[in-house]
């Protein structure tokens, strides 16, 4: 009986580990598609109950990890505040950066492998959570939350799909555009919608 029950735990252990290591793996590899995202959403929660359970005899790391997860919850309910917007476009204009040398790959959205619509996405995404942790904004991180949720193309950030984008101005072609209209960070999204393209400066 003690052997069964030591086996059921390694057993429900074993299996809690793999299901993290998928999630992580949907998480750094394909969240652009809606039934991945919707996976890592009701992953996270599941797994966070579940290692609660698991830890149920280790009562002080059991305590923290239900008043941590417990404060996010909190936190994310709270109204924040408007985000200093040089700020927001200095961390999304070093996330686009770190993405340099990622493959072109269509519809993705990872580090290793991205297309021209993640790759901004991905940029804002990670910029909004980044200043909101770090300045302890919910409205930010609500906002990235967001934005990882609703998967967009180039010719919907072109439409201003959920007032993600706001236009600037109309160009003939990328190369007639004045770069001193320009901040690092603005967007260039083809006419046909087919492609954006994100301006670093120089």
């Amino acid at each position: 009986m003690v052997e069964s029950i030591a086996a059921l735990k390694k057993m429900q252990k074993a299996l809690w580990v793999i299901i993290f290591l998928i999630t992580l793996c949907f998480i750094i590899f394909l969240q652009n598609f809606t039934y991945t995202r919707l996976f890592i959403l009701l992953a996270i929660p599941l797994l966070w109950i579940w290692l609660i359970f698991l830890l149920k005899n280790r009562r002080v790391i059991k305590y923290i990890l239900l008043l941590s997860g417990i404060g996010f919850i909190v936190f994310l309910c709270l109204p924040g505040r408007t985000a200093d917007t040089d700020k927001l476009r200095s961390f999304y204009v070093q996330s686009l950066r770190r993405y340099e040398g990622a493959y072109y790959f269509w519809s993705g959205e990872g580090r290793f492998a991205i297309d021209c619509s993640g790759l901004v996405r991905r940029g804002m995404i990670n910029a909004n959570f980044r200043l909101g942790f770090r300045t302890l904004n919910p409205r930010l991180v609500r906002k990235g939350l967001e934005m990882w949720w609703y998967d967009c193309s180039a010719r919907a950030l072109r439409d201003e799909y959920r007032q993600f984008t706001s236009p600037l101005f109309r160009a003939d072609n990328i190369n007639s555009i004045d770069s001193d209209r320009l901040l690092p960070g603005d967007i260039a999204v083809t006419i046909d919608g087919s492609h954006v393209l994100a301006y670093l400066g120089g």
